[in-house]
């Protein structure tokens, strides 16, 4: 799987993935189509490999983290749709809380989101050619800098400045680092995000 950002183009293509209800999803989002396209596309980015990351918990023995990256995925599963995995995330986040690492749900979970992801991959257009992005490398040291506070505040508010990161850096030569830093951010390591967004910098400024 590359680390290039892969980008949604059309609502249309969920209609088909059980896991998913499109219409009550951009109901929720008030009908804005092109919010929810940022958000999956965002979820997709994220979480791509998200049915290796838990198994690689459980098997570790991290309960902690995998506490975290639950938690994160019952309100993100949510917001694109997938609510029978945000409630099956919520039923494992219950019995994690109850110290209960019984590995049948948390198998299941991870299995269904292996699922959406393959399902979410076929979605993605077939042409991903792209021509590369020349940002505003001032717009992304200040929005990067922002983030940063944020994450040493250890406020969840940083998850609304992700999709407007991701947009920035798309198709640019920052985009795979910025990818890596959306996925640590969305799955709490807020411990490793910190140095990766300093090593950005550090190429921003150098460019």
């Amino acid at each position: 799987m590359t680390n290039a950002i892969k980008q949604f183009k059309d609502v249309e293509l969920f209609k088909e993935i059980s896991a998913i209800e499109l219409e009550r999803a951009i109901v929720n989002m008030g009908g804005k189509e092109s919010l929810y396209l940022s958000l999956i596309t965002n979820f997709y980015n994220a979480q791509v490999n998200i049915k290796s990351t838990i198994d690689e918990l459980y098997n570790d023995e991290n309960w902690e983290q995998l506490y975290r990256v639950v938690h994160t995925l019952k309100t993100n599963t949510a917001y694109i749709g997938a609510f029978v995995l945000s409630e099956m995330c919520g039923q494992v986040e219950t019995q994690l809380e109850d110290k209960d690492y019984s590995g049948t749900l948390i198998t299941a979970l991870a299995k269904q989101l292996g699922n959406l992801i393959n399902d979410l991959t076929n979605c993605l257009p077939t042409d991903d050619q792209k021509e590369e992005n020349h940002i505003s490398k001032g717009a992304l040291d200040t929005l990067l800098l922002t983030i940063r506070t944020l994450l040493s505040k250890s406020s969840l508010d940083v998850e609304t400045r992700l999709p407007s990161l991701q947009a920035m850096a798309k198709n640019s030569s920052f985009e795979q680092d910025i990818t890596k830093l959306v996925t640590l951010i969305l799955n709490v390591e807020y411990e490793k995000a910190l140095p990766l967004i300093d090593e950005i910098l550090v190429k921003v400024n150098e460019q």
